[in-house]
């Protein structure tokens, strides 16, 4: 009986090796490339705003006790990422937000003259408030001359859903501060 055996040169080997490399080289990086690109949220479709509990906004601090994801759809248990902009607007050149100190789940992530930008992880639960920010300024702002605005929104992790807007409990932007 003769047997037959056919023989790979190390060569087809070497030549099949470098053709599957790039293939499966793209097909690792692509997902990755997708996961981390950075998401422009007003791209992503709302299912509502965040309510903001109760006026927060003194003449030197921020003091959020709670937000309310205001959904439209059945959000129960969902990952979000919260990100909220406090910036200044006014006249007064001494005015600094530089070395505002946030307490609370929230995290200083940037601050410069006139404005801090906070974040915040939360499972989400429509219509249960998630926790809100407390951020002290370091110069009181003058109510009724200067203003401060607060903007928030979030994101699922699957980059499907978002919350667009932070609004006071009539509706409007959150601006201040208050007259105290």
């Amino acid at each position: 009986m003769e047997t037959s055996t056919s023989q790979i040169s190390r060569r087809t080997v070497v030549k099949g090796a470098a053709w599957s490399v790039p293939v499966i080289a793209a097909a690792v990086a692509a997902p990755m490339a997708v996961a981390s690109a950075p998401i422009n949220p007003n791209e992503v479709p709302s299912i509502g705003k965040l309510v903001e509990s109760s006026d927060g906004l003194f003449p030197n601090r921020y003091a959020g006790s709670a937000l309310r994801p205001d959904c439209n759809d059945n959000t129960w248990g969902e990952h979000f990422t919260f990100t909220m902009v406090i910036s200044y607007v006014g006249g007064d050149p001494g005015f600094s937000m530089k070395n505002a100190a946030a307490s609370g789940s929230w995290t200083l992530v940037a601050a410069s003259e006139k404005s801090v930008t906070l974040t915040f992880s939360a499972l989400v639960y429509c219509n249960s408030g998630i926790a809100g920010a407390d951020v002290n300024f370091n110069s009181p702002v003058e109510a009724g001359v200067d203003t401060i605005s607060v903007q928030a929104w979030a994101v699922n992790d699957a980059n499907t859903k978002r919350f667009e807007a932070l609004v006071n409990a009539s509706g409007q932007a959150v601006l201040g501060p208050r007259a105290v």
